[in-house]
Formats: C-alpha cells, sequence, structure tokens
C-alpha cells in the first residue's frame, strides 16, 4: 500500500546539519516550504539556499528562540550536541524538545507532526537482537538523556500530537570518515589496532541518505508507531566491515583471524523501518555497508 504525503504548508527542521539538510531537500522536493533553525544559518551549504530558508536559533537560549509560522504542518527535531556530556545533552536535546513542544502546543489550528532523531543508544549494552519492544536500557549519562528525550516524544502522543522516534544507529556517508581514515592509516602496530577498537563488536549503521530516506517515510504515515529503528540490512562485527575496506583500499588486513561467530553486541533489528518503506514504494538505497561504502572508496580513488 502506497502513501501519499500531504503538500503545502511549512516544514521546519530545527538543528539543521548534515541530516537535516538531507531531510529538508526532500520535503522540499514534496512541495513544502522549509525552515532550517540552527545557530548560524549563514552555514548552510550555498546548493540549498534556495530549498532551505535559514533561521538562526540557539537551543542553548530556549526563550529567544523563533515561533513557528502558523502554516507549520512539519516540525523535525535533530540537533547535535556538540559536546559529549549529560548536562550539554540535556540542554540542548531535552530542553530545546521541551521549548519547541511548547512552541507547538501555542499555535492555532492543527499541530503539526513531529519527528525526534533519536539514537540506538538508549538500547546501552543490550545482547542479541534487539527491537522497537525491548525495553530502554540506557547505560551512559548521554544515553539517559535520550531515553528522557523520548518520554517527551511519549507525553506529546497523549496530548494529541502525532509524534514519533527515529532510532538512528551508526550514521555514515559523505564527510563522516573516522572509520575509512582509521583503517587508511592502518600499519599493524598496537596503536593502530587500538584505534579500531574491538573487531568483535557488532556495529549496526545506515547511510545518511537512507536515514533521510527514513524521515521522509515516517513523515508520511498517517499513524507513525512511536519509535522506528533505523538501521540496514547487516548488523555485522566491526572487523568484518574493517578488513572489507582494507581490501578495498589495499592495506594490511586489520583482522586476519577474524571469527564473526563470536561477535558480540547488539543486533538492532530494522524490520519495522524496512516494512514502512515497503509500503511507500521504496526500500533502502544502501542494504549493507558494502554497498555504502563503495561511493566514499569512489570519492578516494576521485572516480
Amino acid at each position: 500500500m502506497e502513501h501519499t504525503m500531504s503538500t503545502g504548508g511549512r516544514a521546519v527542521i530545527v538543528g539543521c546539519g548534515d541530516l537535516g539538510t538531507r531531510i529538508g531537500r526532500r520535503l522540499h522536493q514534496r512541495g513544502f516550504d522549509v525552515e532550517g533553525w540552527r545557530r548560524s544559518p549563514d552555514r548552510l551549504p550555498d546548493e540549498v539556499r534556495d530549498e532551505i530558508q535559514g533561521v538562526s536559533a540557539d537551543l542553548l537560549d530556549p526563550a529567544q528562540l523563533p515561533q513557528l509560522p502558523t502554516d507549520t504542518s512539519l516540525v523535525v527535531f535533530t540537533p547535535t550536541a556538540g559536546e559529549r556530556t549529560a548536562a550539554r545533552y540535556r540542554a540542548v536535546l531535552h530542553d530545546g524538545l521541551s521549548a519547541v513542544l511548547e512552541h507547538i502546543a501555542a499555535l492555532p489550528g492543527p499541530r503539526p507532526r513531529l519527528l525526534v532523531i533519536g539514537s540506538t543508544a538508549v538500547h546501552g549494552d543490550a545482547e542479541g537482537r534487539v527491537d522497537e519492544d525491548a525495553p530502554l536500557t540506557p547505560n551512559t549519562p548521554t544515553a539517559e538523556v535520550l531515553a528522557q528525550v523520548e518520554e517527551l516524544v511519549l507525553r506529546a502522543r497523549t496530548e494529541g500530537i502525532t509524534a514519533s522516534t527515529l532510532r538512528l544507529a551508526g550514521i555514515y556517508g559523505p564527510g563522516r570518515r573516522r572509520l575509512l581514515n582509521n583503517v587508511e592509516g592502518f600499519d599493524a602496530s598496537p596503536a593502530s589496532r587500538e584505534r579500531l577498537g574491538d573487531p568483535l563488536r557488532i556495529s549496526n549503521r545506515i547511510h545518511a541518505d537512507d536515514a533521510a530516506l527514513a524521515a521522509e517515510c515516517l513523515l508520511n504515515e498517517p499513524e507513525p508507531p512511536a519509535a522506528v529503528i533505523g538501521v540496514d540490512h547487516c548488523p555485522v562485527a566491526i572487523g568484518a566491515v574493517h578488513n572489507w575496506l582494507a581490501e578495498q583500499l589495499d592495506r594490511p588486513l586489520p583482522w586476519p583471524e577474524l571469527d564473526e561467530a563470536q561477535a558480540h553486541g547488539r543486533r538492532m533489528d530494522g524490520s519495522r523501518l524496512h516494512s514502512l518503506l515497503a509500503d511507500h514504494g521504496h526500500r533502502l538505497q544502501h542494504p549493507d555497508f558494502r554497498s555504502g561504502y563503495s561511493l566514499e572508496l569512489a570519492a578516494v580513488d576521485g572516480t
């Protein structure tokens, strides 16, 4: 069954960085006027300025946030904290979303639907297959804040707002080169091995383009679920990713004796998202890391 997103009206991207820009461009193509709220709107890429109107907004100063336009029909909340501390996460993500929800409640007429970009970090150190029905088990102070952000989303749903959280794992793609750089720089020394980390840890990931597609899909869903896990089809021991990239880059194989059967950690289940995409006539552009990283490798080769 294919759904059609209503068009017209305005979409506001709160925290319009790389992912927010990708989402905003998709919504612009759907016919929405798009505002991109960020601390430095002049840093929006030149190529999107005809599609996304930059608006100055600092979530660290919620009292000074601009009002939502009265024709707002979609709000996407996707800021980055900027610092990996619980205090910063609370100030930007929790308190920032609280302020945005107050602005939504103040609008006359139908309330816009809300999508919050979250993280699978709320599942902490869970082992084995994990889906949206699994309990949240945050095991770091920042993940605790992310779980509290999801509580705000659940409360908004009880107050009549169509709201969802998209829990993303391991976003990669253009401009996100840490893993590639570590494999490119691998020289079999203990220091370079340490930079790669535990090869048997399960890696869950999604390409940035597919993360934007997932957001568009949820915004197009008439009755979206409270939470959707955003991952590709291939949770895998991170050492397998290292080895494959090393082969493509003609670098030393970091883990020649890797036994993937010993992999441990969370295997995030993206079945709900994959089903929703299919309902909307879509599928992931990059179902596994080989597909997604091939683009990055082509850029490295200059092809």
